[in-house]
């Protein structure tokens, strides 16, 4: 809530638009005066019933179902970036940005990444969303024909009554309002009336104060100071502040917009985007308005050659904290669905991908989550690239003794972090159907040292979190390794990362102490022998322990020497991880697992 403001949620639809994006190779349309004219309606609309998005002149304009999009379409068929628009010459042109399900104008496939014109009145398709481009002179509705610049600049000056509040977006999609005259304050503290995450945002930032409709902003002796469009201000005086200023404190930005009273016409690509009709026009708009991760989302995660910045991480990592938070160490599996289960990660982003795509009776394993029909569980070890990238470590270490930058280091994190960004956000996005399970590399704090003996990869890890993602977010991700689970319980079967050592206790592992995540994450059971009593004996009960009784226990961890799994205790005890191969175990619905059948190679 924003503090004096009853009834109001600080999570707002996506409103006026306040970002552009611009495809490889392409540049923005510069605006014609000032940095207001970049929002200002072009005399050119998207409309479906009584939704209207006026497309923004002098930029371009970003469509998707990724926040912050400019046109924000919240369809599981839209790419999360999937076109583009801007104005040329009076007209409108559109690139489809490579999406999955692709753009059509009057039904005919664009191909991707070319402009193209848009003809007036044309049906444009993003994906499964079918809109209807309304231009100067072909506007339906009374009152608003010739919607053109001049009439826009009078719009948000006030022909329409003014500006009547205030619309704040920060840099990580989150919004605000404010429509009440008074004070209002930025900073780091909770107890702010706007509260900014960001470490170089100070505790108790600044202040707003909104009179009249008219908005000023005050530095309260900020550490890293504040800047108005660019401008770094004075503290403690009170600056008037445009219209559509952008507010820099510290590394946080906030894009300001004013907000008028309504024209005869909704304005809704003034006053409410896509996410915002869904609830209130119904019809085919309303019904085809779902959230959802695309596959092709993932893809470009996973052949991704460099790093997401600090707030992609940190919203990913906050969609897959809420999610574990609701759950305990030992979590049940939807019953009467497959279960596909891979072996140790080791920041192997194809792995991932191999699993998804691959296909169960002619249906993709990831369009089988996206209907709730597959459970896919992963047994951990999501960093660190293990003995493949053994020789990079030593190439990092080297460089870190000796003060470098190292781009071995890099191109680990760029896989280790993208593995793990493609983790969290099938966890946010599959909460009872995906699960990732806790693995002895998934200590970010821990202390492994296999193959950089003298400083040690967990050393390593810490010291570049902390250098380019910061303290901060080294504890964030520690929280999130910490409320992983450490068991799955399924239909005929559970699963961990490594076999039970010592005698479990099942509410220890439900509270996911350090003592159970030790016992379920490093163990040598290679040397078991099946025929000891005492250690048959040790298996069966911890079996029991963790309600997995007369089934299968399927486990990464140690390497496999020969075929796709190693088989102890007559077959109950079942390890799947080859290192150099993709392996996977499909668990039938009905909990009748044999490995000789089910245990198999994506490769």
């Amino acid at each position: 809530m924003i503090h004096g403001l009853p009834n109001t949620k600080v999570h707002i639809p996506q409103q006026t638009p306040l970002r552009s994006r611009v495809a490889p190779g392409e540049s923005a349309v510069a605006p014609t005066s000032g940095d207001s004219v970049g929002n200002l309606p072009s005399g050119f609309s998207l409309s479906s019933g009584d939704f209207r998005f006026e497309i923004p002149a002098g930029r371009v304009v970003t469509v998707g179902r990724l926040p912050g999009s400019d046109l924000l379409l919240e369809d599981q068929a839209v790419s999360r970036n999937h076109a583009q628009m801007r104005t040329n010459n009076g007209t409108i042109e559109l690139c489809d940005a490579g999406s999955s399900f692709g753009t059509k104008v009057n039904g005919q496939k664009l191909e991707p990444k070319r402009w193209v014109p848009l003809p007036p009145g044309a049906t444009v398709s993003f994906a499964t969303v079918d809109l209807k481009l309304d231009g100067l002179g072909n506007q339906s509705g009374s009152g608003t024909s010739q919607q053109g610049m001049s009439s826009a600049l009078h719009a948000t000056g006030g022909a329409v009554g003014g500006i009547t509040g205030y619309l704040l977006q920060d840099n990580l999609g989150h919004q605000f309002t404010l429509k009440q005259d008074g004070e209002y304050t930025l900073g780091r503290s909770q107890e702010n009336s706007i509260s900014l995450q960001d470490p170089t945002v100070s505790r108790n930032h600044g202040r707003l104060r909104l009179q009249d409709g008219q908005l000023t902003f005050q530095d309260a002796g900020s550490s890293n100071g504040t800047s108005i469009n660019g401008t770094k201000i004075e503290k403690g005086q009170w600056t008037p502040l445009p219209a559509n200023a952008k507010i820099q404190m510290g590394d946080a930005v906030i894009q300001l917009s004013g907000v008028g009273q309504p024209a005869p016409l909704p304005q809704q690509g003034l006053v409410a985007g896509l996410g915002a009709a869904a609830s209130a026009v119904g019809g085919p708009i309303g019904a085809a308005l779902r959230t959802g991760l695309q596959l092709s989302d993932l893809s470009a995660l996973a052949s991704k050659q460099q790093l997401e910045n600090k707030e992609s991480y940190l919203e990913s990592l906050s969609g897959a904290q809420a999610q574990l938070n609701k759950e305990k160490g030992i979590v049940d599996l939807p019953k009467g669905i497959p279960s596909l289960v891979l072996s140790d990660i080791h920041a192997r982003r194809d792995f991932i991908m191999k699993a998804l795509e691959h296909e169960i009776d002619g249906v993709k394993v990831f369009d089988l989550l996206k209907q709730g029909k597959i459970n896919l569980v992963c047994v951990g070890d999501g960093m660190h690239g293990e003995g493949r990238a053994a020789a990079r470590w030593q190439r990092a270490e080297q460089d870190m003794m000796q003060g470098k930058q190292s781009a071995a280091m890099h191109q680990e994190m760029i896989e280790g972090f993208g593995t793990m960004k493609m983790v969290m956000d099938l966890k946010s996005e599959f909460p009872e159907n995906f699960h990732f399970l806790r693995g002895n590399h998934d200590e970010i704090k821990g202390s492994f040292a296999k193959y950089a003996r003298n400083v040690g990869e967990s050393a390593m890890v810490q010291s570049w979190v902390q250098q380019n993602l910061g303290q901060d977010f080294l504890d964030k991700y520690a929280q999130f390794e910490e409320t992983m689970p450490l068991v799955v319980r399924g239909q005929g079967f559970v699963a961990s990362h490594a076999a039970p050592g010592g005698t479990l206790d099942r509410q220890a592992v439900e509270q996911r102490d350090a003592k159970a995540f030790a016992q379920l994450s490093w163990t040598e059971n290679r040397n078991w022998n099946d025929q000891d009593g005492d250690v048959q004996a040790r298996f069966q009960k911890n079996l029991k322990e963790v309600g997995g009784e007369g089934g299968s226990w399927l486990v990464g961890h140690r390497p496999v020497d020969e075929g796709n799994f190693r088989s102890q205790f007559n077959g109950q005890l079942v390890q799947i991880n080859a290192p150099s191969d993709f392996v996977v175990a499909l668990v039938p619905a009905d909990g009748k697992f044999q490995p000789e059948r089910d245990v198999v190679s994506l490769s």
